[in-house]
């Protein structure tokens, strides 16, 4: 690739410390078979989030059914959260800060919680101080460069886009084309892989 020599291998850990009715984890091989992990408690994955194209299904209660789509509350911009207990059971209630309006209020035991730590992975203690240098990374400038040079030379954007004045909102939808879409699951991978589990 443009940048495997600035690569940083990273790991992505999950844990769900109870199990849940939905949120599940779906990862894609780089042969783009997905594999979908259900939130049950106890459950640890460990991934190259990076590298692996991955999606959550949408969290849901316990009453609802799987793959009929839920009701999200709007949110305002300045809302929090609460936990109260109620007749024996925990509730988590969204309220707004100034108003203290009830915005939703859900069981917890539909809320799907999950831990999330990631690593950088060095082979030795050279690479890691490598990786601390200032100077070795990399700006967006020096990507979408790089990016757009890659593309001139294969013929893939006009020549008069070599200048520094070309709109990312051009330049996105190449850059997705040329460098996501063909390593991305299609609607086919993702409908087999969730298949598998609905």
């Amino acid at each position: 690739g443009l940048f495997s020599n600035r690569r940083v291998r990273n790991v992505t850990s999950v844990f769900y410390p109870k199990t849940a009715p939905g949120g599940a984890l779906c990862a894609y091989s780089p042969e783009l078979k997905g594999k979908v992990f259900p939130v049950e408690e106890g459950l640890t994955l460990v991934l190259d989030t990076d590298s692996c194209f991955h999606q959550s299904a949408q969290a849901r209660g316990r009453s609802s059914k799987p793959g009929q789509a839920v009701e999200i509350p709007k949110l305002p911009i300045n809302c929090s959260t609460e936990v109260e207990e109620k007749d024996g059971q925990v509730v988590w209630r969204v309220v707004e800060t100034d108003t203290r309006e009830l915005i939703c209020c859900v069981p917890e035991e539909d809320i799907r919680l999950s831990v999330s730590c990631k690593f950088h992975i060095f082979r030795n203690e050279e690479e890691a101080k490598q990786y601390e240098d200032p100077t070795a990374g990399l700006t967006p400038e020096q990507i979408i460069r790089t990016m757009k040079e890659d593309l001139l030379m294969r013929g893939k954007i006009p020549e008069d886009w070599a200048g520094e004045d070309v709109p990312l909102y051009q330049l996105g939808p190449v850059f997705y084309k040329e460098y996501i879409e063909p390593r991305a699951p299609t609607t086919e991978h993702v409908e087999n892989a969730w298949a598998k589990f609905l």
